[in-house]
């Protein structure tokens, strides 16, 4: 007979379903969207000739990726042509977490276009391509405000690491070829 009393206290046929509910302000370990300090994504932009800017594409297509299904890679190499879609993405889940929104992700959009466009300039116009992480520091910004109300205690990756300074490295061969062929002209 306690056998028979116990599988009716399991089963409540009257009791509301349970189930696994996702609290809309929960929080994670995971940030969503790449973390990274607005002081390293102007210095490692700056001392990479502009790679950093394409690795961090890269990194926030990947955040998106855990939410949706897309193609990582072609976001990347088509960065100057996606940057409004990922701009808004960032500003929709701002929306979501309270957090300040991206200031016109249409405008930012456009400069991250025209300011990839200057790198082909000739000389020395295409030095105005070097200020095309300018854009991203706004976004950077609602980014890091997101990653504090969803992850307070992620890593915000304001530490350079030994790889960072190899692509510091590689930007600076890259400069003083640039330079060098500037300087030495015939």
């Amino acid at each position: 007979m306690t056998n028979e009393t116990q599988k009716q206290s399991a089963f409540n046929p009257y009791e509301a379903p349970g189930s696994a509910v996702a609290d809309a302000d929960a929080q994670t370990d995971q940030p969503a969207f790449f973390p990274v300090t607005r002081f390293k994504l102007i210095v490692m932009s700056l001392a990479s000739a502009g790679f950093y800017e394409i690795y961090w594409f890269y990194k926030n297509w990947r955040c998106v990726e855990t939410r949706e299904k897309i193609n990582v890679p072609v976001r990347t190499v088509f960065y100057p042509f996606v940057a409004y879609s990922l701009f808004t993405k960032v500003q929709k889940v701002a929306m979501e977490v309270q957090a300040v929104s991206v200031p016109g992700p249409g405008v930012l959009a456009f400069l991250v276009f025209v300011l990839a466009l200057c790198g082909g300039l000739p000389d020395p116009y295409w030095m105005v391509g070097l200020g095309s992480f300018l854009p991203l520091l706004p976004v950077q910004t609602t980014i890091i405000e997101i990653n504090r109300r969803v992850a307070p205690q992620a890593d915000r990756n304001g530490n350079f690491t030994w790889a960072n300074f190899v692509w510091m490295a590689v930007g600076g061969l890259v400069y003083l070829g640039v330079f060098g062929e500037m300087l030495f002209k015939t």
